[in-house]
């Protein structure tokens, strides 16, 4: 009996990591459909600020480092704007102006991964994470023959592989694909019902590359454990017994995050005898709804502040027009010298205090709408470049890269986006309504960590559209990057009922439990 128990483990064992091969393959199709991993503006910013550390403090070389002097010649038919147009966030150790804000961690993360075999390496990597904690939680949350079920069932891989954004922002190199594998990771490290050594290290893994990866990610994980710590203190009546212990190794994640954010303070302050500059989004989001630009013209120049130099032209663009426009007509931050763009962040938070003081109900009306607009705005745009992107990444990548990038599908703009984007709205439709479903008709049936789960993800992906609509611009890839969590916990309601009621003539079973 002992020998047969064993050989059954290994047998699971084995499917478990065959299923986390299958999928980290998977999860990549994006990439290999476009030709090369997928770049957003930013990539070459994040890789470029790793390169350029690991250049000052330990000597070494990097073909990223190299885009700067000598960039390949533009392709015939392509952009030909001015550099104005093609400015975009700038970073720079030598004007002692480094930005806060673009992970050194994530551009390690691509910088290493590249180097040491190429940009596949690194959307292998991501995908494999991915796959492992999406695996780690259906063992985690799932009974052994609901597990199986699912495992079988081939419309979950259909539907997770082919008609949700994950393996877009696997296959993306922007840390976004962290933000949704956080979410679900510290909900599952709350609601394990067997919790063990090994997912709680996958999943303390996992949220602690987010937070390094991003600080919005931090933003997220911090308003997520307030929210959880508040419901659990009222429907538990305070953490006792096994709870405890799971929110330290959750407040521990957060804390990596903001230990990383202090190490790259001390390291830039090292490095330059100044600290880096955050981008002031609470004034660029203020002024970009009106409250700010109204504020300024209403207090300025009296009131000393150093966004008082262009009040003329605030509120005249978006809030990203604001931080990264080189337009005299909509831009400022881009605009600004180095001293102004500090005190600009030094001011940010008091700024806003004021504007805030002065407004209170039209600030609190504006986020609210920022804040639906982000929770409805879930495309793909950002997977096939514009021209200008284009010219961008001819400036910006190494040659070989940008050379590959030249073949793409995302190059071209012949990526079909859009038809998956109206793919995976489907299956997000299908996949609320089969949650309401069973929440109505078969809730008794649903075990009870299977709902907190449930409730804690949705309660991320509300945090995620909060963070991100309200202090920066709704943009599709943000929610995008969460709302492929729907449909996976669709499958762990569904999978948890058709457990229960295949077992339902056992009286000692409680779904409570």
């Amino acid at each position: 009996m002992q020998a047969a128990d064993n050989a059954l483990a290994v047998t699971r064992s084995k499917a478990s990591l065959l299923a986390i091969v299958f999928l980290a393959a998977a999860f990549v199709w994006p990439a290999l459909l476009n030709g090369q991993a997928f770049f957003f503006a930013d990539t070459p910013t994040y890789v470029k600020g790793a390169a350029a550390g690991v250049a000052r403090f330990f000597s070494g070389e990097s073909r990223w480092l190299d885009t700067e002097k000598a960039a390949p010649p533009r392709a015939e038919g392509t952009f030909a704007g001015t550099s104005g147009d093609l400015e975009g966030p700038t970073s720079s150790p030598e004007e002692k102006g480094v930005l806060a804000g673009r992970s050194v961690f994530y551009g390690a993360f691509v910088l290493f991964s590249s180097e040491a075999a190429s940009l596949w390496a690194t959307v292998l990597l991501q995908a494999a994470l991915a796959a492992l904690t999406v695996m780690t939680v259906v063992n985690a949350m799932l009974g052994q023959s609901a597990k199986l079920d699912l495992l079988r069932n081939p419309v979950f891989w259909v539907v997770l592989v082919g008609g949700t954004s994950l393996p877009f922002f696997s296959s993306f190199l922007m840390p976004d694909v962290f933000a949704g594998l956080a979410i679900l990771a510290a909900a599952a490290l709350l609601c394990d019902p067997r919790p063990t050594l090994r997912r709680t290290l996958v999943w303390l893994t996992v949220t602690a590359f987010a937070t390094l990866f991003h600080t919005s990610h931090i933003l997220i994980l911090a308003g997520m454990l307030i929210v959880f710590v508040m419901y659990d203190m009222v429907a538990r009546r305070g953490l006792t017994g096994s709870l405890a212990p799971r929110y330290i190794v959750f407040l521990l994640a957060i804390l990596i995050g903001v230990a990383g954010e202090f190490a790259f303070k001390h390291a830039v302050e090292r490095a330059t005898g100044v600290p880096p500059i955050r981008p002031p989004f609470l004034t660029a989001r203020l002024a970009a709804d009106g409250h700010g630009a109204d504020w300024a013209r209403n207090h300025c120049p009296a009131a000393n502040y150093a966004i008082c130099n262009f009040a003329p032209v605030l509120g005249k663009g978006r809030m990203d027009n604001f931080m990264w426009s080189v337009d005299p007509k909509i831009g400022v931050f881009m605009l600004a010298d180095q001293a102004t763009r500090r005190a600009m962040s030094q001011e940010d938070l008091s700024f806003a205090i004021a504007v805030f003081t002065e407004y209170p109900v039209r600030v609190l009306v504006s986020s609210a709408k920022n804040f639906v607009s982000q929770l409805a705005s879930f495309g793909l745009e950002e997977f096939n470049y514009s021209a200008v992107e284009e010219e961008r990444y001819r400036l910006k990548l190494p040659q070989a890269d940008y050379s590959d990038l030249l073949k793409t599908k995302a190059a071209s703009a012949t990526f079909p986006a859009q038809a998956f984007v109206q793919i995976q709205f489907a299956v997000l439709l299908a996949s609320s309504v089969l949650i309401v479903i069973l929440l109505i008709g078969s809730r008794r049936f649903v075990a009870h960590h299977i709902l907190r789960l449930g409730g804690f993800v949705l309660t991320g992906i509300l945090m995620n559209a909060l963070v991100c609509g309200v202090l920066s611009t709704p943009h599709d890839r943000y929610q995008a990057r969460t709302v492929w969590l729907i449909p996976l916990l669709a499958a762990l309601l569904y999978h948890s009922v058709r457990e229960y009621k295949s077992r339902r003539q056992d009286t000692s079973i409680d779904p409570r439990h």
